[in-house]
């Protein structure tokens, strides 16, 4: 159920009624700074799910939301769950958004890292949670809280949300939920569910408080497409028809990293950018590693912006790591000067380029086979969410950015699964036909 927090006009007239001088002394207030959307809602309710683009100051509201629960006596046992310890320190707490970056100064928490929460003035406290253990939510007993970017939480979203729903068991109690949406089963749960009120912003909504270069080189070029519409516009976005992939299927494909030993061969898979510029693709590159059973797992996605020095060395650094066999890279942007690129950084690397000659669909639908098949996994504890939504826009009609991550993990299991290559032209650490 879509609701807004305050009627817009209701709003303008109680602000009406300050004067300036007012204003300046509550300028830090949250009903006096938030946007409608950003508001807690009206009524009674057990769930807020608050979805929006990067970017659309949904921090802010949790943090306020938080905050102000704590302040009007609200709160006594409140909470904090984040996708990782990392993203709960920096975006939770200590960002420009965080709640110790908001708490007035009359009111202020007292952070204990040790203790993993905050204690308020007033007695009250607020407990720190990561969505990668969320067996540290047992025994626990809350009344408010905060769940940040829950469709990022990894392994499963859903293992770290039914335990923490155990754990509401105290008088009114009630859970924000901020964050940019994804297709995933729970969040289609929650927002078909009854008792969920829901807010939506974009990027845009925001954008006096975002850079204007932001604006221009990374969310304009994405408008119009099914990734700017999820990740710019907070749309909740179902699988494409006649997609090759479907988001429901990484959920069952999903398990944690192979002992190195059981790999038969592992590949660095590179496809690169055609310019270093602020409005180029991004170059993708993407590991993965195969068994003697001939079973795949796509290991980690390491896309990233940058000149072909740049790029070229991480392609080498995670080979490196990872004690791969092969970096295989396509060479239809940049020939030759490709494989050139990744030896200037270590000349011993054995690299392999390959040229694309179909299109990316009738490429990848021998990939789809594999994972139709059971035969292809994905680490999880690696972040492949990016992945995934790219493999999930191959479709007739729907790729209108291009897929760099995808490209390259197809690359990978091509090169793994698919592609039958002379011993003598890819001579690695392993022997392998």
């Amino acid at each position: 159920m879509v609701m807004h927090s305050i009627e817009q006009e209701k709003r303008e007239e109680i602000l009406e009624a300050f004067d300036d001088a007012e204003l300046l002394a509550t300028a830090n207030d949250w009903f006096l700074t938030a946007r409608n959307e950003q508001m807690a809602p009206i009524g009674s309710w057990f769930i807020w799910l608050l979805l929006g683009g990067r970017g659309a100051g949904k921090n802010f509201s949790g943090s306020n939301w938080l905050i102000d629960q704590h302040i009007n006596g609200c709160a006594k046992n409140s909470f904090i769950v984040a996708a990782t310890a990392g993203d709960l320190r920096k975006f939770c707490l200590e960002g420009d958004s965080g709640v110790l970056s908001l708490a007035p100064k009359d009111f202020y928490p007292i952070y204990k890292p040790s203790k993993t929460k905050l204690e308020w003035p007033d007695g009250s406290s607020t407990l720190l949670y990561s969505a990668e253990t969320p067996d540290r939510l047992r025994g626990a007993n809350h009344d408010k809280g905060w769940c940040d970017e829950l469709a990022s939480w990894l392994p499963q979203p859903d293992d770290a949300w039914n335990m923490l729903m155990l754990t509401m068991r105290l008088a009114n109690p009630q859970v924000v939920v901020t964050t940019t949406p994804r297709p995933l089963p729970l969040i289609k749960e929650l927002v078909e569910c009854n008792d969920v009120v829901m807010t939506h912003s974009t990027t845009q909504d925001n954008e006096t408080n975002l850079s204007a270069i932001f604006m221009k080189n990374v969310v304009e070029p994405l408008m119009g497409t099914r990734l700017g519409r999820q990740e710019i516009g907070g749309e909740l976005l179902f699988d494409v028809e006649g997609a090759l992939w479907q988001h429901s299927q990484f959920d069952k494909l999903r398990e944690p990293k192979w002992d190195h030993s059981r790999f038969s061969r592992i590949v660095v898979a590179v496809d690169p950018a055609v310019s270093n510029t602020k409005r180029s693709d991004s170059t993708g590159i993407v590991a993965a590693g195969i068994d003697a059973t001939g079973r795949a797992q796509v290991l980690s996605d390491h896309t990233m912006k940058g000149s072909p020095r740049e790029w070229g060395s991480k392609a080498v650094s995670i080979y490196e790591a990872i004690d791969a066999d092969l970096i295989v890279a396509e060479k239809n942007n940049g020939g030759d000067l490709v494989a050139e690129n990744i030896r200037a950084v270590n000349s011993t690397v054995n690299v392999k380029l390959v040229s694309a000659t179909r299109g990316k669909y009738v490429r990848a639908e021998p990939i789809a086979t594999q994972y139709e098949r059971g035969m292809v996994t994905h680490c999880s504890y690696a972040n492949l969410s990016a992945l995934e939504d790219e493999l999930c826009l191959i479709a007739p009609g729907h790729m209108k950015v291009s897929p760099n991550r995808a490209d390259a993990a197809i690359w990978a299991l091509h090169e793994l699964m698919i592609k039958k290559t002379k011993r003598a032209g890819v001579i690695g650490r392993r022997n392998y036909q």
